[in-house]
């Protein structure tokens, strides 16, 4: 094969995924300690430490497959990685060690898992799965909504006397805005967050409305 300009190419195949490493005495010791019966009243609750590059995330893939090797469900294993990439890895690795196939991911990342739980929540409901949205798309969301308000539309916050109406118009208004917004809705106390940003003088009201903001928002993902 050649590009435009006539240069050679050769397409190489994806390299094979490596598997996981075998254990030295320690990280052995973990695995088993990991893995041993527990008592009535023990958490079972496993702390690694170690310097980057020490097998951390070595000792977790094989604490998956040897749990699944000794007679847990693979659907009961999770190893959860830092990024979708580190992911991506560790899963290939995983599967290729276990030999079987799998339903869902054993390496999920934190996002992927709660994704994965309320999808399941909802679907024990009869609910439409959650939609993820991304920070563009809670941009445009947040942008439609600091319109309307500067063209009448809708009830907006009172922002005379502290903020210039152009500035709100700014994105970075909006990536403050939607900042608080998100740190509010982690703490499910929406409305209770913006009345508390009410009665400081340096931010009148923190939320152009958090009810429409979150109905907006879930209608925006409900539709796809």
């Amino acid at each position: 094969m050649t590009s435009p300009g006539g240069a050679a190419l050769r397409l190489l195949a994806p390299a094979a995924p490596r598997e996981v490493p075998e254990l030295d005495g320690r990280q052995a010791a973990a695995l088993e300690d990991a893995l041993a019966d527990r008592v009535p009243g023990d958490p079972g609750h496993l702390v690694i430490v170690g310097a980057p590059g020490s097998g951390k995330t070595t000792v977790a893939a094989r604490i998956a497959v040897e749990a699944v090797r000794r007679g847990t469900d693979v659907s009961r294993v999770l190893v959860m990685a830092a990024t979708r990439t580190t992911a991506a890895r560790l899963r290939d690795r995983v599967s290729l060690a276990l030999d079987r196939p799998v339903g869902a991911p054993v390496v999920r990342t934190a996002a992927s898992t709660a994704h994965a739980i309320l999808s399941a929540e909802s679907a024990a409901h009869g609910e439409p799965p959650p939609v993820l949205v991304t920070g563009a798309e809670q941009d445009q969301i947040l942008r439609e909504l600091l319109e309307g308000h500067a063209s009448g539309r809708g009830a907006a916050p009172d922002w005379a006397g502290v903020i210039p109406p152009e500035a709100t118009l700014l994105p970075g208004f909006r990536a403050e805005l939607r900042d608080l917004l998100m740190r509010a809705s982690e703490g499910a106390s929406l409305p209770t967050a913006s009345r508390r940003s009410a009665a400081r003088p340096s931010d009148p009201s923190g939320s152009p409305r958090p009810r429409s903001w979150t109905s907006t928002t879930l209608s925006s993902g409900g539709d796809r």
